[in-house]
């Protein structure tokens, strides 16, 4: 499986999105009833709860097409990008759990939650596919190579758009 490209930021306004991305909140909702929160880079013991017994090259992304290159668009503009995106992955046969990306109460208080899908057993050429698609940065994942070559579904990790 192609590995993801890294980012390191080399502009003011990169760096700005990196800070902003990973101090947001990544909430999926199972059908278990209670919200998972993700936060980049930490291990989250529900997420491994919900999957337990998964083999170890499982992956997921969750994907929004909701205020691509982050700028806000109009809610109604965005309702319909996320549908689109909604019906190309239930074309294509992927699970989803509803998900949402909350920006952290700093800075970033007046950006609006953007729903998001939480896409099971997505390989991540795939989703680094449809984000491109749907002009996102980034998007958050899981799986493909962790820590130490290993392969980590449990660690959410940022992983950018190559336009950078």
């Amino acid at each position: 499986m192609r590995e993801l490209p890294s980012f390191s930021p080399f502009s003011p306004e990169q760096a700005s999105l990196e800070s902003c991305y990973r101090a947001a909140l990544y909430r999926v909702f199972p059908n278990t009833g209670a919200s998972l929160d993700l936060r980049i880079g930490q291990s989250c013991a529900a997420l491994e709860t919900l999957f337990s017994g998964t083999p170890s090259d499982f992956s997921w992304a969750i994907l929004t097409a909701c205020n691509p290159a982050s700028r806000l668009l109009p809610e109604e503009e965005n309702a319909s990008r996320q549908r689109q995106l909604g019906q190309r992955l239930s074309e294509w046969g992927y699970s989803t759990l509803p998900a949402e990306n909350l920006a952290d109460a700093g800075e970033n208080k007046d950006w609006p939650p953007e729903p998001a899908f939480f896409v099971i057993s997505l390989p991540l050429p795939r989703a680094l596919e449809l984000a491109a698609d749907f002009g996102q940065n980034a998007f958050v994942c899981g799986g493909g190579e962790g820590e130490n070559g290993k392969p980590d579904w449990r660690v959410p990790r940022l992983c950018w758009v190559a336009r950078y």
